[in-house]
């Protein structure tokens, strides 16, 4: 049984479907495309990525993500108004509309609206996590993976485990035709 360990958990950066993992059956390296791109459909995404580039990315920026992401709750947890925060979606996602609007009427081209379209969709899924995001029990997760040396623990599990700690860790990883890695 092959264990991917980011199988489910990475997307295109192009057309946004999931892509899949392969191995190598010479090397027996693992390596993830995107199905749409190799069966022509309407994805210009052929970039093949190493299961062990993505894996190298994740490591080295984790900590700097469990910062923002504790940064985040303490700002919660500072009584940040939720409705202000409701108001902001509320805004982004009219000018989302407008956004089409301008794609529709020609005045804007179709990568124009792709890009300001990702771009806004991503702040709302933040501001939207900001206001689902449970209070304390997570800060004190995060602190807890901040203060151990969780890379030395990570090296010792098996890929199973490791697919599973990726998992609770990781909600979404991008892969864009530039070879630039973003997750959340």
């Amino acid at each position: 049984n092959r264990f991917y360990l980011f199988s489910g958990l990475i997307f295109c950066g192009d057309c946004g479907n999931r892509m899949v993992g392969r191995t190598n059956k010479n090397s027996g390296t693992v390596n993830y495309n995107c199905p749409k791109y190799h069966e022509k459909r309407g994805c210009n995404n052929g970039i093949f990525i190493s299961e062990k580039k993505v894996e190298a990315y994740i490591i080295e920026t984790m900590d700097s993500k469990l910062q923002e992401a504790k940064f985040e709750i303490e700002k919660i947890n500072n009584n940040v108004d939720n409705s202000t925060v409701k108001n902001q979606i509320s805004t982004i996602k009219r000018k989302m509309s407008k956004l089409k609007d301008l794609y529709l009427n020609d005045l804007i081209t179709l990568e124009e609206y792709k890009h300001d379209q990702a771009s806004m969709t991503e702040e709302v899924e933040k501001l939207e996590k900001s206001i689902a995001m449970p209070k304390t029990d997570n800060i004190e997760k995060i602190e807890s993976l901040l203060a151990e040396d969780w890379n030395e623990s990570y090296e010792h599990l098996s890929r199973e485990e490791k697919r599973n700690a990726w998992r609770i860790l990781v909600s979404k990883i991008i892969i864009n035709p530039d070879r630039s890695i973003s997750y959340t």
